[in-house]
């Protein structure tokens, strides 16, 4: 990546969960912007980055959608490797998800104030 470019090189981690993907690129970009709306996980992140001291990544604590909203949030339940989401899902016959954290924040992509944002 970076013998093709020799402009600063920019990772954008949507949807960061752990961190794994930021971590990683930490080491190769100039600078990596992480989102991530889920609190317990943008701990684990932080977690991360004080312990292997790297300082050239930002943590957005929200997602980003098509429009501005607040979402319910269902995260994966137990030690899985399901991914969170937004939406509740049934299986036939089951009771409707009780794990749902509400006051997500989605931003659009072309949110002003995301706009003005300094990376």
């Amino acid at each position: 990546m970076r013998s093709r470019n020799s402009d600063p090189l920019l990772f954008l981690d949507i949807g960061a969960n752990a961190g794994h993907h930021t971590l990683f690129m930490a080491s190769i970009a100039d600078q990596v912007i992480a989102f991530e709306p889920y609190p317990p996980l943008q701990a684990q992140i932080r977690d991360k980055l004080e312990f292997n001291k790297i300082t050239n990544v930002k943590l957005m604590p929200f997602g980003l959608g098509e429009q501005d909203q607040v979402l319910n949030y269902y995260p994966a339940e137990g030690r899985t490797l399901a991914p969170a989401h937004f939406f509740p899902t049934r299986k036939r016959g089951s009771p409707s998800p009780s794990n749902s954290k509400s006051g997500m924040a989605i931003l659009s992509w072309n949110n002003r104030a995301l706009g003005k944002s300094r990376f």
